[in-house]
């Protein structure tokens, strides 16, 4: 098992992880702690350090213990004994005899081991403090795109809301205006079947009196059936047509909007031409657009596209001072 290298703690469950193995976790894997499974981010970690200083304590204990077992072993190859001086010129290090004996280091410049030792050392340790401040500002910088993260989701999620409210309220208007159109309809429709079950009735009536009475009695009832006929006749057909119901419906994402065909004729002749043809203009909302068009294209392009602008030719009218 490796060790607990800056510590951080679940605020759900307390469990201790290593702040780079949870942060591989968060940003890559799940945004929940892998023990509890709780919904956990970067900036809800807590820093914990006495874990840290429990560890750095153990760290120095096992340094000690290394470094005795080093030098235990730091021994020199020729005369085995410990190695207690460091030749400056030869950049190795020696044991006393070589240094006063050996005539391999003779008139070299000597220092004591362990003066050298600390001198590298300290080097060592400003270097690591160095990387590790380094790695704490990259800590941060990540912590910084966690939450530009979240911020970015959260603006994401908000305007997913506000779509989905404008589009409900569009949905409900759009129902508005189906119920009117359907009002309308069925008023209509209302209309026709009275109408349709009058004269259903009557044709009934007037068939089981032209089977069932008498003759003497059709002659009678003949000038009202007349009459009848003539006020049903008196209601012309045009009453009962009525302009239909578009089936058309405002649009608020597509607003509404004019169309009309532009037709060039004569194209090949007017490419030869650097003149522009102009559309008829078409009137919207007050102001009067038309199509300018360079058949054989224009500028930079002329020669191989066709060049199509939008011209506004009369806009609204000045407001008097």
């Amino acid at each position: 098992m490796e060790k607990l290298r800056d510590a951080r703690l679940c605020p759900h469950c307390s469990k201790l992880c290593c702040f780079m193995c949870i942060r591989r976790w968060l940003t890559e894997q799940r945004s929940q702690c892998p023990h509890c499974r709780a919904s956990l981010h970067l900036h809800e970690l807590v820093n914990c350090r006495w874990a840290a200083e429990v560890t750095q304590q153990l760290d120095t204990l096992q340094l000690n213990s290394n470094k005795s077992d080093g030098d235990d072993n730091d021994v020199c190859d020729v005369h085995r004994e410990k190695l207690t001086v460091y030749c400056w010129s030869c950049r190795v290090c020696i044991c006393h005899q070589c240094a006063l004996w050996g005539g391999t280091h003779t008139n070299h410049t000597f220092k004591p081991l362990d003066e050298v030792y600390d001198q590298h050392v300290s080097s060592v340790k400003e270097e690591v403090a160095a990387l590790r401040r380094r790695l704490m500002e990259l800590i941060s910088l990540v912590q910084d795109v966690e939450k530009n993260v979240e911020g970015v989701r959260t603006a994401k999620d908000e305007r997913v809301r506000g779509i989905r409210n404008a589009v409900e309220l569009m949905i409900t208007r759009l129902d508005s205006q189906m119920k009117n159109k359907l009002l309308t309809l069925m008023g209509q429709k209302q209309s026709l079947t009275q109408e349709t079950e009058f004269l259903e009735s009557m044709l009934q009536d007037v068939e089981h009196q032209l089977h069932f009475t008498t003759k003497s009695e059709l002659i009678n009832k003949s000038a009202a059936l007349m009459q009848v006929f003539n006020n049903v006749h008196r209601k012309p057909m045009a009453s009962f047509v009525t302009a239909p119901v578009p089936a058309v419906f405002n649009s608020e994402i597509i607003p509404h909007f004019d169309s009309s065909p532009f037709v060039m004729n004569n194209f090949t002749v007017l490419r030869h031409k650097a003149d522009p043809v102009y559309s008829h203009p078409m009137l919207v909302h007050g102001l009067m657009w038309r199509l300018k068009v360079y058949p054989d294209g224009n500028g930079v392009v002329r020669g191989n596209y066709l060049s199509v602008f939008l011209e506004l030719s009369a806009g609204l009218p000045e407001t008097s001072k």
